[in-house]
């Protein structure tokens, strides 16, 4: 079965809205993981191997402090949540 001009006209732009939408999506999660630590912490909990590919691409871009003051931060946390209860 051969598609009609019309027809690949509309699978390509399917194709190209669909890439669009998943970069989109991407940035996104990007931007949030870039600027909120809350988040960075549950992406850490549920996702850990995004959140590996993440802190790399940030260590690559100069950025190697991120992890650091996660784990930081992440570990204070626990303390004073140990010293509440």
């Amino acid at each position: 079965m051969r598609l009609s001009a019309k027809g690949k006209w509309f699978i390509l732009r399917a194709v190209i809205v669909g890439e669009v939408a998943a970069f989109l999506a991407s940035f996104r999660v990007w931007h949030k993981m870039n600027t909120d630590q809350d988040y960075r912490k549950w992406m850490n909990n549920n996702y850990p191997s995004i959140l590996e590919g993440f802190y790399t691409t940030a260590e690559l871009g100069g950025f190697a402090h991120v992890r650091k003051d996660d784990l930081k931060a992440w570990k204070n946390e626990s303390k004073t949540n140990t010293n509440i209860n």
